[in-house]
């Protein structure tokens, strides 16, 4: 089946931004959706300096609409390059975010295709030092956090 989304919202002005976009499927409704976040970016570039208004396009409806809750301001850079894609399978996206400039703190932001809501999850603690590498995947059905450390002789550890 294939199917082409409507023309979505774009920034006018003179603005840097990004968009970016997460696809996924509601088991509450039976709906297949895309979610799109758009950031503005501040002086230094690839740090968001504002996120606009959150935009759902429902399959089913076939059309965007916004959402009212905003995405959380102090997320600064996005993680869009995970090596694993685990959205969707469950009814939530999710995207790893760093909450500073500095790169060292992290976190999770789910987004609940059914209730068209976010949530932030953080990290466990052990791995809030910076000097992990992680990734996101699914172990189980759950979401799952894989990290590993390079100057521990690779150790992984595996959070569900």
């Amino acid at each position: 089946m294939m199917s082409t989304l409507l023309p979505h919202y774009i920034p006018s002005g003179d603005h840097s931004y990004d968009i970016y976009f997460r696809f996924g499927f509601d088991p509450k409704t039976e709906d297949y959706k895309v979610v799109k976040l758009i950031g503005l970016y501040g002086i230094l570039p690839y740090f968001v300096k504002e996120w606009l208004h959150v935009e759902v396009y429902s399959m089913r409806k076939g059309s965007w609409e916004f959402i009212t809750q905003r995405f959380p301001s102090h997320f600064t850079k996005f993680f869009n390059h995970d090596s694993v894609c685990v959205d969707g399978h469950d009814g939530h996206l999710h995207w790893r975010r760093y909450i500073d400039e500095e790169g060292d703190q992290q976190m999770i932001v789910a987004f609940d295709l059914g209730s068209e809501t976010l949530h932030e999850i953080h990290f466990p603690d052990s791995l809030l030092d910076g000097k992990h590498s992680k990734v996101l995947g699914v172990l189980g059905g759950k979401l799952c956090v894989m990290s590993w450390h390079e100057e521990e002789n690779d150790v992984c550890e595996v959070w569900v």
